[in-house]
This record gives C-alpha cells, sequence and structure tokens, in this order.
C-alpha cells in the first residue's frame, strides 16, 4: 500500500531479539523508499560530481567556491579551511565526512524544505526530503521523528557488536530508536542504536546506517546558471 509516496507494509518484522522493556509493543510498519532526482538536471548532476570529488580530495579551496557566499562564514566552512595536519585527530574532521555522507545518499528537488520557501532547490539526503512528516502512522512509534534506514536488507543485531547474532533485516524503514550511541562490544569500531521492531523486538544497527533528525541535511540551488550550496544543518 502506497502513502504519499510512502509504502506501508502490513506484518511484523521476523526476528528473536530481546523485548524492548520500554517503547513500541507493536505498529504498522512504515517504508521510505530511497529516491535520486538529481539526473533530472545535467547541470545539477555535474555539479554534485565535482563537489563529491572535491570532498574526496579534501580540495578545501574547491568546496567553497562551491558554497553560497552568505554561509563562508559559517563555522562548518572554517572547519573546512583546515589544513590536514591542523585538522588531525581534531572532531572538526566531521565536516568533510557527514557532506560526502549526506550528499550520497539521493534527495530531490523541493519548494518546500530548502532554504528560501518557495525556491526550487535540491536537498539531500531523500530521507530528510521525503520524509513522511504528515503520516498519521508515526504516532503509532512513539516518537515525534523515527529514524529511515537507509540501506537494503541492513542487519539488526542482538547486542551492540559486529559479532552478535543477526535477528532480523529491514530495508528503508522508519524505526523508533533509543539514541544512545552504544560503542562496540567487541571493540570495533562501529556505534549502534537500539530500535525497536514493529513487532516489539529490540535490537541494534549501525548507526552510519540510518538517518534521524539529529543528522544532517544539505540543500542546493541555481543562480544564474550556478548551483550552489544553501543549507548545511541537522534535524528536519
Amino acid at each position: 500500500m502506497v502513502v504519499a509516496g510512502v509504502i506501508v507494509v502490513f506484518g511484523g518484522t521476523s526476528g528473536h531479539g530481546r523485548i524492548a522493556e520500554q517503547g513500541p509493543r507493536g505498529y504498522t510498519p512504515l517504508r521510505l523508499s530511497p529516491v535520486d532526482e538529481g539526473g533530472l538536471e545535467l547541470t545539477f548532476l555535474e555539479y554534485r560530481e565535482a563537489f563529491l570529488r572535491a570532498l574526496a580530495a579534501r580540495d578545501a579551496g574547491r568546496v567553497v567556491t562551491m558554497i553560497q557566499p552568505e554561509l563562508r562564514n559559517r563555522s562548518f566552512v572554517e572547519f573546512l579551511r583546515l589544513s590536514p595536519q591542523e585538522i588531525a585527530g581534531r572532531e572538526e574532521a566531521w565536516v568533510w565526512r557527514e557532506l560526502e555522507r549526506t550528499i550520497s545518499h539521493g534527495g530531490a528537488f523541493t519548494t518546500s524544505e530548502g532554504a528560501v520557501h518557495g525556491r526550487r532547490e535540491f536537498c539531500a539526503p531523500y530521507a530528510y526530503v521525503r520524509y513522511p512528516r504528515a503520516s498519521p502512522l508515526l504516532s503509532e512509534m512513539g516518537e515525534a521523528y523515527p529514524w529511515v534506514v537507509i540501506g537494503r536488507n541492513v542487519a539488526v543485531r542482538r547486542s551492540p557488536s559486529i559479532k552478535a547474532a543477526v535477528i532480523a533485516r529491514v530495508s528503508y524503514e522508519l524505526l523508533p530508536v533509543d539514541d544512545r550511541d552504544a560503542r562496540d562490544e567487541s571493540g570495533g569500531p562501529i556505534v549502534w542504536q537500539g530500535v525497536y521492531l514493529p513487532n516489539g523486538r529490540y535490537g541494534f544497527i549501525a548507526d552510519d546506517l540510518l538517518w534521524g533528525d539529529r543528522d544532517y541535511h544539505a540543500c542546493f540551488a541555481n543562480f544564474d546558471g550556478q548551483w550552489l550550496l544553501t543549507k548545511f544543518e541537522r534535524g528536519l
């Protein structure tokens, strides 16, 4: 069943994980299928590919020219200007990673979710711009903004460890989370989030495979034939 572009899946998610002590005991699954409209406009597609190449090369000079001048005094832009020696081991390195992650997960053109309401912009990731903000099914999940699984057949594990048993697999579903950044019990680098499955089970998904309202989104607009980053912020 499709409701406003969102696939509603009836039936529970299989698994044998722990029953959550808190959180929803069951709800109608809601899935947000990925979309990428970037290819609909060649000039934007070329711009985005160039932006991603500049990010991968850590070319701060090039990246800054691709940002709207009004944003170039923001703190995240100042972090981009730090040299590799200055940024080594510092928290500011997140800027490069988050920009790449944000822009790499699809998106869509919009006139309501960009930096200026009514202006046509491309916003990413798709989980931000297509988030089903008005769906009545969200209230069943026990929180205002459940997080989006941004992958296919993503493993839900019994405990926060890459070695833990897989209790279920989910694809592009919205899931309530406990948002506690659990460290990997096996000593690995992965950060985990506890999630509540539609059948009431509780398990863990790697944080990088989720997008939530504390994560970043980015928007871009065309100014006289030149695309520029207009927005890089957290939340919905």
